[in-house]
Protein backbone atom coordinates (compact mmCIF):
# COMPACT_ATOMS: atom_id res chain seq x y z
CA UNK A 1 0.00 0.00 0.00
CA UNK A 2 1.02 3.31 -0.89
CA UNK A 3 2.11 5.61 2.12
CA UNK A 4 0.95 9.48 2.46
CA UNK A 5 3.78 12.05 2.46
CA UNK A 6 4.09 14.61 5.68
CA UNK A 7 6.23 17.99 4.38
CA UNK A 8 9.53 19.05 6.39
CA UNK A 9 9.83 22.63 6.12
CA UNK A 10 13.54 23.38 4.96
CA UNK A 11 13.56 26.70 6.62
CA UNK A 12 13.50 25.18 10.11
CA UNK A 13 16.20 22.61 12.05
CA UNK A 14 13.17 21.21 14.74
CA UNK A 15 10.74 19.91 12.71
CA UNK A 16 8.28 17.58 15.38
CA UNK A 17 5.92 15.02 15.16
CA UNK A 18 2.96 15.98 16.93
CA UNK A 19 0.95 12.52 17.12
CA UNK A 20 -2.91 13.24 17.77
CA UNK A 21 -6.25 11.55 18.20
CA UNK A 22 -8.58 12.97 15.81
CA UNK A 23 -12.02 13.41 15.88
CA UNK A 24 -14.99 13.73 12.73
CA UNK A 25 -17.45 15.85 14.12
CA UNK A 26 -21.15 16.47 12.02
CA UNK A 27 -22.40 20.02 11.46
CA UNK A 28 -24.19 20.15 14.83
CA UNK A 29 -21.02 18.67 16.70
CA UNK A 30 -21.76 15.18 17.15
CA UNK A 31 -18.52 12.75 17.19
CA UNK A 32 -19.06 10.95 13.98
CA UNK A 33 -15.78 8.74 14.33
CA UNK A 34 -11.93 8.91 15.35
CA UNK A 35 -9.43 8.61 13.73
CA UNK A 36 -5.23 9.45 14.13
CA UNK A 37 -3.89 12.07 12.90
CA UNK A 38 -0.06 12.82 12.45
CA UNK A 39 0.42 16.97 12.86
CA UNK A 40 4.33 18.08 12.44
CA UNK A 41 5.34 21.63 13.41
CA UNK A 42 8.18 23.41 13.39
CA UNK A 43 9.62 23.38 16.78
CA UNK A 44 12.48 26.42 15.97
CA UNK A 45 10.18 29.09 14.44
CA UNK A 46 8.14 30.19 17.43
CA UNK A 47 11.25 30.76 19.72
CA UNK A 48 11.96 33.54 17.03
CA UNK A 49 8.36 35.03 17.55
CA UNK A 50 6.17 33.83 19.51
CA UNK A 51 3.22 35.25 16.33
CA UNK A 52 5.17 32.33 14.29
CA UNK A 53 3.49 29.40 16.16
CA UNK A 54 0.71 29.34 13.40
CA UNK A 55 3.13 30.07 10.34
CA UNK A 56 4.87 26.70 12.09
CA UNK A 57 1.84 24.77 11.85
CA UNK A 58 0.70 25.43 8.26
CA UNK A 59 1.97 24.57 5.54
CA UNK A 60 1.55 21.64 2.28
CA UNK A 61 1.87 18.39 3.57
CA UNK A 62 1.89 19.47 7.53
CA UNK A 63 -0.91 16.84 8.40
CA UNK A 64 -2.13 13.04 7.68
CA UNK A 65 -4.90 11.00 8.95
CA UNK A 66 -6.17 7.60 8.89
CA UNK A 67 -5.81 4.85 8.19
CA UNK A 68 -9.35 4.69 9.26
CA UNK A 69 -12.29 6.29 10.63
CA UNK A 70 -13.82 4.37 13.64
CA UNK A 71 -17.53 5.02 15.27
CA UNK A 72 -17.70 5.53 18.93
CA UNK A 73 -19.53 2.80 19.42
CA UNK A 74 -15.94 0.55 18.48
CA UNK A 75 -13.93 1.97 21.15
CA UNK A 76 -14.03 2.10 25.29
CA UNK A 77 -16.32 4.42 26.33
CA UNK A 78 -13.92 5.24 28.76
CA UNK A 79 -12.37 7.87 26.49
CA UNK A 80 -9.26 7.14 27.23
CA UNK A 81 -6.89 5.44 24.36
CA UNK A 82 -2.96 4.43 24.36
CA UNK A 83 -1.16 6.06 21.90
CA UNK A 84 2.34 5.95 20.28
CA UNK A 85 4.59 7.77 17.55
CA UNK A 86 8.08 6.41 16.19
CA UNK A 87 10.61 8.46 14.14
CA UNK A 88 12.40 6.31 11.68
CA UNK A 89 16.05 7.82 10.12
CA UNK A 90 18.00 5.42 7.76
CA UNK A 91 16.43 2.82 9.39
CA UNK A 92 17.15 2.88 12.71
CA UNK A 93 14.79 4.05 15.12
CA UNK A 94 15.32 7.90 17.02
CA UNK A 95 12.44 7.89 18.56
CA UNK A 96 9.71 5.34 20.30
CA UNK A 97 7.28 7.28 23.20
CA UNK A 98 3.99 6.25 24.58
CA UNK A 99 1.31 8.00 27.18
CA UNK A 100 -2.27 7.86 26.82
CA UNK A 101 -4.83 10.36 25.75
CA UNK A 102 -5.68 10.22 29.64
CA UNK A 103 -3.24 12.97 29.80
CA UNK A 104 -4.49 15.65 27.75
CA UNK A 105 -5.04 19.38 29.74
CA UNK A 106 -8.45 19.43 28.98
CA UNK A 107 -11.99 17.18 29.37
CA UNK A 108 -13.51 16.15 25.82
CA UNK A 109 -16.38 18.36 27.39
CA UNK A 110 -14.20 21.36 27.04
CA UNK A 111 -12.66 20.71 23.88
CA UNK A 112 -15.67 20.07 22.10
CA UNK A 113 -17.42 22.68 23.51
CA UNK A 114 -15.34 25.02 22.70
CA UNK A 115 -15.19 24.05 19.10
CA UNK A 116 -18.50 23.71 19.36
CA UNK A 117 -19.09 27.54 20.81
CA UNK A 118 -16.61 29.50 18.51
CA UNK A 119 -16.91 28.04 14.89
CA UNK A 120 -19.52 26.91 12.54
CA UNK A 121 -18.59 23.18 11.81
CA UNK A 122 -19.33 20.89 8.49
CA UNK A 123 -20.36 17.72 8.51
CA UNK A 124 -16.69 15.71 7.87
CA UNK A 125 -14.90 18.57 10.42
CA UNK A 126 -11.79 16.67 11.39
CA UNK A 127 -10.93 17.87 14.73
CA UNK A 128 -6.99 17.05 15.69
CA UNK A 129 -7.51 16.91 20.17
CA UNK A 130 -3.60 17.92 20.38
CA UNK A 131 -0.60 15.82 21.46
CA UNK A 132 -0.05 13.46 24.55
CA UNK A 133 3.64 12.79 23.19
CA UNK A 134 6.56 15.14 23.93
CA UNK A 135 9.14 14.70 21.52
CA UNK A 136 12.72 15.53 22.83
CA UNK A 137 14.73 18.41 21.32
CA UNK A 138 17.00 16.13 19.87
CA UNK A 139 13.84 14.92 17.27
CA UNK A 140 13.91 16.63 13.24
CA UNK A 141 12.03 15.47 10.79
CA UNK A 142 14.18 15.33 7.55
CA UNK A 143 13.16 13.71 3.86
CA UNK A 144 13.14 9.70 3.85
CA UNK A 145 12.62 9.26 7.28
CA UNK A 146 9.31 6.94 8.30
CA UNK A 147 7.07 8.36 11.18
CA UNK A 148 4.24 5.83 12.42
CA UNK A 149 1.89 6.52 14.76
CA UNK A 150 -0.24 3.71 16.41
CA UNK A 151 -3.64 4.64 18.27
CA UNK A 152 -5.36 1.87 20.13
CA UNK A 153 -8.69 0.91 19.04
CA UNK A 154 -7.82 3.16 15.17
CA UNK A 155 -4.61 1.21 14.26
CA UNK A 156 -1.79 2.77 12.56
CA UNK A 157 -1.14 5.64 10.46
CA UNK A 158 2.63 5.30 8.72
CA UNK A 159 4.03 8.75 6.55
CA UNK A 160 7.00 9.13 4.83
CA UNK A 161 8.89 12.48 5.09
CA UNK A 162 9.51 14.62 1.83
CA UNK A 163 11.07 18.48 2.06
CA UNK A 164 8.73 20.98 1.74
Amino acid sequence: MRQPFLGSRVDTTMMIPESELGVILDADGTILGYTAVNDIRSRDLPCEDPLYVAYSKTFTRCLSFGPCIVPPEALPASGHWNVRCTVEQDGAVTWDERNTTRRRYRSWEELLGALRDHNTLLAGTLYATGTVLTPLQTVHLRERDRMTINIEGIGRLRNHVVDV
